[in-house]
């Protein structure tokens, strides 16, 4: 019967390397991806949050997370708030907020000019609130490449929203002013031209707005509108737009005067 070989004894150096190898393995089993892809994963998590939510007020907290997040993670979020914008095609919601964020991220005409494409495309009734901070940061910097984008104000119903640098809140007639307004004379005739829109809404913004923007003469179809328009919210803003064309105090200093025109509005009206 053949004697039985002994084993070799396993020497201290290999039994270190095969510590070390099984330890590389158990680690590579328990510990996640590198922090970098984790903060990938999560922003896309972010994003995908905000799909099918159709109201800003009960999507406060998980906005409020999600642009927190983008913040800590610029690098990685921006690309990927670019790309789920060029991807969307049904979710306004989504594109409203995500253009609001980027543009708080990325500040910056050509960001601006890009963000621009896609308000056009948006109704920002869906999240009027993220629409304004988009709009409102165009107008302050003048994009005027992004004007046809801040025009979209005039199809907005109802707003009430509070802006970080203002004590107020801000509606709609504040929200006019602090977008178009802020190009003075250029948005003049883009305005004008909206008299003839068939949504009411879109006529009775922008009769008002003609009030405060002071166009050297009064338009015939302002005129008309607060005559004979059936939509009796158009007819009561051209009045008050009319109203404010025929006050002397101010003709002498008009908010149409200069692209870089005040945004103060006259305590006597309502916000």
């Amino acid at each position: 019967m053949p004697s039985k070989q002994r084993e070799a004894p396993i020497l201290l150096p290999e039994l270190v390397a095969r510590t070390i190898v099984g330890f590389a393995v158990i680690q590579s089993l328990v510990i996640p991806c590198p922090a970098a892809g984790s903060a990938q994963v999560r922003v896309e998590a972010a994003i995908e949050s905000l799909r099918g939510l159709t109201s800003e007020v009960s999507a406060k907290d998980r906005l409020t997370s999600a642009r927190e997040f983008f913040r800590k993670n610029k690098r990685v979020a921006i690309p990927l708030i670019r790309k789920a914008l060029e991807t969307n095609r049904q979710d306004d919601f989504v594109t409203l907020n995500l253009s609001a964020c980027l543009l708080r991220l990325s500040p910056g005409l050509e960001t601006m000019e890009e963000v621009a494409r896609f308000l056009l495309k948006a109704d920002p009734n869906v999240s009027p609130g993220a629409f304004f901070e988009a709009a409102s940061m165009m107008a302050a910097a003048h994009c005027q490449a992004c004007l046809p984008a801040v025009l979209k104000i005039l199809e907005v119903r109802y707003m009430d929203v509070k802006r970080p640098n203002l004590e107020t809140r801000v509606g709609i007639i504040h929200a006019r002013v602090l977008t178009l307004g802020q190009f003075g004379d250029l948005s003049i005739p883009e305005v004008m031209a909206r008299l003839a829109s068939s949504e009411c809404t879109i006529r009775a913004n922008a009769a008002a707005l003609l009030g405060d923007l002071q166009p050297v003469s009064v338009p015939v179809a302002l005129v008309n509108i607060a005559r004979n328009d059936t939509c009796p919210q158009a007819r009561i803003d051209a009045l008050q737009g009319l109203t404010l064309l025929r006050d002397p105090e101010l003709k002498r200093s008009r908010l149409g005067s200069s692209t870089r025109a005040s945004c103060s509005i006259p305590s006597r009206r309502r916000s």
